[in-house]
């Protein structure tokens, strides 16, 4: 075998290789440890997940879950800079909602569910939801931005 062919092969594999390490670096986005610290809950399971166009790490809390999401090519990512351009917490008001200028959250209380959700705006489009069922209450919207604010400081741009 050349050693054209083997270089060649090489490189099929290792574009082959390439979606499954992008699921698995965003688990290494945040750690088990850092969830259960901010969260106070243990994770009980870590799933990578590829759904195109983005790349997430489902941390299982029992019943519970946080969801960490990208757009594995920044060119798919919505193109806002602010939660006032942001599709998904445009128009919210009031003490469920925060600004934080790089970064919107918003908590949803569904009665069943209570959701705080965060976007993280430049230079990449990140993504956290943090569901508890009751007898929990929402996660606060400055914990689930601070771990927001980790991942992002270790997503590569």
């Amino acid at each position: 075998m050349s050693i054209a062919k083997v270089i060649l092969s090489c490189a099929v594999l290792l574009l082959l290789s390439a979606a499954p390490a992008f699921a698995a670096d965003a688990c290494l986005l945040l750690t088990p440890a850092e969830i259960e610290s901010a969260l106070g809950a243990k994770v009980t399971q870590t799933i990578p997940s590829v759904v195109p166009p983005e790349t997430g790490c489902v941390y299982k809390l029992d019943k519970d879950q946080v969801v960490l999401s990208y757009f594995t090519d920044p060119a798919h990512a919505a193109k806002v800079k602010s939660m006032k351009e942001d599709p998904f917490m445009r128009g919210g008001s009031g003490p469920n909602v925060k600004d934080y200028g790089n970064t919107g959250c918003k908590v949803i209380d569904a009665a069943i569910l209570f959701s705080t959700n965060c976007n993280h705006y430049q230079p990449r489009w990140l993504h956290i939801a943090v569901q508890f069922h009751p007898p929990k209450h929402a996660a606060s919207m400055d914990t689930v931005k601070a771990l927001l604010d980790k991942a992002a400081s270790r997503l590569k741009q």
